[in-house]
């Protein structure tokens, strides 16, 4: 995996996070 696919999937990621407030527990 490259660092730009590993950027960009850390960002979907925290977009998800973001927007499912519930979820950010589970993450963290």
């Amino acid at each position: 995996m490259s660092l730009e696919d590993y950027e960009s999937e850390q960002r979907e990621i925290i977009t998800v996070v973001k927007n499912n407030p519930a979820c950010n527990k589970d993450l963290i």
